[in-house]
């Protein structure tokens, strides 16, 4: 069975441990649904697919975890005085994907545990790839206009990010410089969570505010300089790559 063909009752959204600590490596919930290899809890601390950010992978009751994605919800939109909001998919159920068939019930409590070491690069990746990000758009946007991002991918080995235009490689060295400068001042990263939705967060470095629901290291010291390469992805869309130092953990 495949996501896509997995049919779900009637379920409450998933309480999302993530949002309310990042750095939690498990928690306990209750089973609510079982379908073979496919398991809803009340809880989890597994990050599903999100945003260009991977799933998370680890246990539930000794079961290796090795998909997540969320299915239902609502489209949230909020305000921000400085920053523009796009609209977010709140109020989810996760769905967890077993290596195997569940061997639980509805109504057990069961134990869930990360993949630490995949979540902790994840993590290091997206904040990464936001310095990265505000870096593109200052060096890269012209006067008044704004880059449009297409797409973006966030993994535990680095990031990309797809924008709808013709830039050429003659900024990237200026782009890069930049976000290793911001990185280089080793600042606290601040998660402000949205007062109307404890799924949306600002992430705030400084003056740089960006809009995320992801999860995200707490200091810039915890990164390390990233190297950046350009790809053309054919007429009006060119992505751009980056990488960091891996680090052993937190």
């Amino acid at each position: 069975m495949s996501f896509e063909r997995l049919k779900l009752p009637t379920l409450p959204p998933t309480r999302k441990r993530f949002a309310d600590d990042p750095f939690a490596r498990s928690c306990e919930a209750t089973v609510l649904h079982v379908a073979e290899e496919f398991v809803v809890l009340d809880a989890t601390v597994f990050y599903p697919e999100s945003g260009g950010q991977e799933w998370d992978e680890g246990e539930i009751a000794g079961v290796r975890v090795v998909d997540v994605q969320d299915q239902g919800g609502r489209l949230a939109y909020l305000e921000h005085p400085q920053v523009r909001v796009p609209a977010v998919k709140v109020d989810t159920v996760i769905v967890h994907r077993l290596a195997a068939a569940a061997p639980f019930r509805v109504g057990d409590r069961v134990a869930c545990a990360l993949d630490w070491e995949r979540r902790y690069a994840l993590m290091r990746s997206h904040s990464a790839g936001h310095f990265l990000y505000h870096a593109l758009r200052q060096v890269y946007a012209e006067p008044g206009e704004e880059l449009f991002l297409k797409g973006c991918h966030i993994d535990p080995k680095g990031f990309r990010f797809d924008f709808a235009a013709d830039l050429a490689a003659d900024r990237l060295a200026e782009a890069q410089r930049l976000a290793n400068e911001w990185i280089a001042q080793g600042r606290d990263i601040v998660m402000e969570p949205d007062p109307a939705c404890y799924e949306v967060f600002y992430w705030r470095y400084g003056d740089i505010i960006i809009p995320c629901g992801g999860t995200h290291v707490g200091s810039a010291r915890e990164l390390a300089p990233v190297t950046v390469r350009r790809q053309k992805k054919g007429a009006g869309v060119t992505r751009f790559y980056g990488e960091l130092a891996r680090s052993t953990g937190a």
